[in-house]
């Protein structure tokens, strides 16, 4: 047995103007550069580069460096693929200034997305921003 895979799971909802994903598993580098893989494949191949992402990562915050790591890579494979993102964090273990820093490196490299702090907060953002 490989002790280095994690728990994950990914699910997707079709919505009128973008694509829900639901995320789950252990919060590890691994499972969320396979989130960000599965979110920019699923856009591609829908056709739809408006996203909610609602992440139920369990277990710590990663660190500033793996952070910007994951994030600088993500974001230059994101284009043209994924143009707006709503995301959500679930876990009230992780650190709200790490997520905060997370979403400045994103939109310091063109990537339109905002943190919210609810799967509603997050809908209204993307509704507001197709009108």
């Amino acid at each position: 047995m490989d002790t280095h895979l994690s728990n994950y799971d990914f699910s997707i909802r079709r919505m009128p103007t973008y694509l829900h994903f639901a995320v789950t598993g252990d919060n590890t580098p691994e499972n969320v550069r396979r989130s960000l893989r599965d979110v920019i494949d699923a856009c591609t191949r829908l056709a739809c580069s408006r996203v909610l992402l609602e992440e139920h990562f369990a277990g710590p915050s990663l660190g500033t460096v793996e952070i910007f790591e994951i994030v600088s890579e993500g974001s230059r494979k994101s284009s043209p693929a994924v143009a707006q993102i709503a995301y959500v964090d679930t876990n009230p273990e992780h650190d709200s200034n790490m997520l905060g820093f997370a979403e400045t490196v994103a939109v310091n490299r063109g990537v339109q997305i905002r943190l919210c702090a609810t799967v509603a907060e997050a809908e209204a953002w993307l509704t507001e921003s197709a009108a």
